[in-house]
């Protein structure tokens, strides 16, 4: 309930657009599913507006500098519309980032990639 009464109070803030109303929750330790799940009923439908910061995000010099590592989101937040994209991608819609390939591996489902001229290249 208290955070429906902060969703209200952000949609009468944001509600003439004469400003931008952000929700931020932050604690020292990871959010729970159950946590998430009801930061994410503050979530307006069409405009992200909650951030969520753990202590993977308050601990580091830059705000996202440990999460880029785990999920698909910039080191660097340079608005709080930046920071609620961030939240989207972590906590409500993850986009965990793909496993990299060493160097020098190639990839089973890609044809080989030619090296030097395509003239001299023989498929």
């Amino acid at each position: 309930m208290p955070l429906r009464k902060l969703a209200l109070v952000a949609d009468a803030l944001s509600g003439n657009r004469d400003c931008e109303a952000f929700i931020v929750f932050s604690k020292t330790g990871q959010f729970s599913s159950d946590e998430v799940e009801r930061c994410k009923a503050a979530q307006e439908e069409y405009e992200r507006r909650v951030i969520l910061l753990s202590n993977r995000e308050l601990e580091p010099n830059f705000v996202y500098e440990r999460t880029e590592k785990e999920f698909e989101v910039r080191r660097f937040a340079s608005s709080l519309q930046d920071m609620a994209q961030a939240t989207w991608f972590v906590y409500f819609d993850p986009k965990p980032k793909r496993p990299t390939q060493p160097t020098g591996v190639a990839n089973a489902s890609e044809p080989p990639t030619p090296t030097g001229c395509l003239c001299c290249y023989r498929w």
